[in-house]
C-alpha cells in the first residue's frame, strides 16, 4: 500500500467518525466570544493608530524641510545682526564683545534694559549707548 492510499484511508476514517458522532459541544465556543470580540477591537485600534501615523508622513515630508529652512534663515539673520555691529574692522573679537555685552547686560545684570534700548540696539548696532 502506498503513502497516498494510506492518506486516503485516514481521511475516509476521519470523515466516517465525524458523521457518526453527536453534535459537538458549543459551550466553549460561546464562552470564548467575548474574548474574541475584545481581541478584534484591540486589533482594529492598533490598525487605526498605524493609519494615523501613516497619514502624518506626507505632512512631515513638507513641514520638516520648511522648518529647517526657517531655522537657517534665523541663524543667518542672527549672524548678520552680530556682524553689522562690528563696524569695518571685521575681527572676531568685536563680534564676541558685542555678543558678550548684550548677553551680560540683558541676562545677567539687567541694568535698566527696556524695550526701547533693545529696539535701538537692534536697529542701530553701532551706537554705544549703554543703559
Amino acid at each position: 500500500m502506498s503513502r497516498r492510499d494510506e492518506d486516503r484511508d485516514l481521511v475516509r476514517e476521519a470523515l466516517r467518525r465525524a458523521g457518526e458522532g453527536a453534535e459537538p459541544p458549543l459551550d466553549a465556543l460561546l464562552d470564548a466570544v467575548p474574548r474574541i470580540m475584545l481581541e478584534a477591537e484591540r486589533r482594529r485600534a492598533a490598525e487605526a493608530r498605524r493609519d494615523v501615523l501613516a497619514a502624518s508622513i506626507p505632512v512631515a515630508r513638507v513641514a520638516i524641510p520648511r522648518f529647517a529652512a526657517a531655522a537657517v534663515l534665523l541663524v543667518a539673520a542672527s549672524v548678520a545682526l552680530l556682524w553689522s555691529g562690528t563696524g569695518t574692522s571685521g575681527t572676531g573679537d568685536a563680534v564676541q564683545t558685542v555678543a558678550a555685552r548684550s548677553v551680560d547686560t540683558m541676562l545677567l545684570e539687567g541694568n535698566g534694559i527696556t524695550e526701547e534700548w533693545l529696539l535701538q540696539a537692534i536697529l542701530q548696532p553701532d551706537a554705544e549707548d549703554t543703559p
